[in-house]
Parts: structure tokens; sequence; C-alpha cells
């Protein structure tokens, strides 16, 4: 189940709800804000746009209602394992997303982390996702290490559904 918060301008911000494998893991969700990019004015007056800005939040949930999504994401810790990436080349670069992908991989850096409780899995994870959609990616996970992975994929599976 999947749905959409009411988007602020050009904002958006898409919730989805992916049911458990099996009664060993919790489902999880998914929230994904988008913000569009820039358009900026060349010297020579062309316009080009510069690249989105995307932040996931993904974090265990007990149910597809809306209540319990909206229970997960705001009352999730954000700041239990935060990072940012951008694409090596910086986001919005003149390159086309459709082409073949550079060769160099993305720079993240952990925003915060909570005692205890984090890790640096949303840094590798941002940057990868910052590589795959060469913009500068957020990602925050409120999930048990053993979800790491399951979160990922289900952060994939939103986009590829977006598309």
């Amino acid at each position: 189940m999947s749905s959409s918060a009411p988007s602020t301008g050009n904002i958006s911000v898409r919730r989805k709800y992916f049911p458990p494998a099996d009664a060993s893991v919790p489902g999880i969700v998914v929230q994904t804000t988008v913000l569009p990019g820039n358009s900026v004015s060349s010297s020579t007056g062309n316009s080009s746009a510069s690249g989105k800005t995307y932040m996931f939040f993904a974090a265990a949930c007990t149910g597809a209602e809306e209540a319990e999504m909206e229970r997960a994401v705001e009352g999730g810790r954000v700041a239990r394992d935060w990072g940012c990436a951008m694409p090596a080349g910086g986001a919005g670069s003149s390159r086309s997303i459709l082409t073949r992908p550079q060769t160099r991989e993305s720079t993240g850096t952990a925003l915060f982390r909570s005692p205890g409780g984090g890790s640096d899995a949303a840094v590798g994870m941002a940057c990868r996702l910052a590589t795959r959609l060469q913009s500068q990616v957020f990602v925050a996970l409120d999930v048990e290490s053993r979800l790491v992975v399951l979160a990922e994929k289900r952060i994939v599976a939103s986009l590829k559904e977006e598309e």
C-alpha cells in the first residue's frame, strides 16, 4: 500500500509499505521525499536543470494502514543512522542519467548516528543510491541491523515503482 502526503510546491512526499516476507521480520515503510532541481541560467542564456535531492527514511512498521505508516515515520528515529552522499561529478552534472554510470564512487558522510544504536549503513546506502540516481541523497534508517539490506531493497523497489 502506498500513500502520498500533500505536496508543498514541487516537493513530493510518498510512503510505501512493504509487508514482511515471513513472520520473523517486520514490514518496512519507506518514505521518499523528492525536492526538484533548480533551473540555473548560464552566462550564455541557456538554462540547465540541476539534479533532484532525495530523502529516504526506512522504518520497521507493523501494518499497511495509513495510521500505522504515519506512526512508524513520525515516531521513528531519523537520527539513529543518517547519512548523505553526492555523486562523483556533483548533482546535476551535464551528462544524462540514461548514459553509462560514472566509474568513480560517490562521496558520503554520516550526519548523525545514535550511540550503540546506529551503524554506518546509511552512508554506504546513500553512496550507492547517489551513484545510481546521479543526485544528492539523504538516507535515514530506523531498522535493526539485520534488516538493513532488506531496507535498501525496499527503497530501490519504491523508486522503480515511481518510474
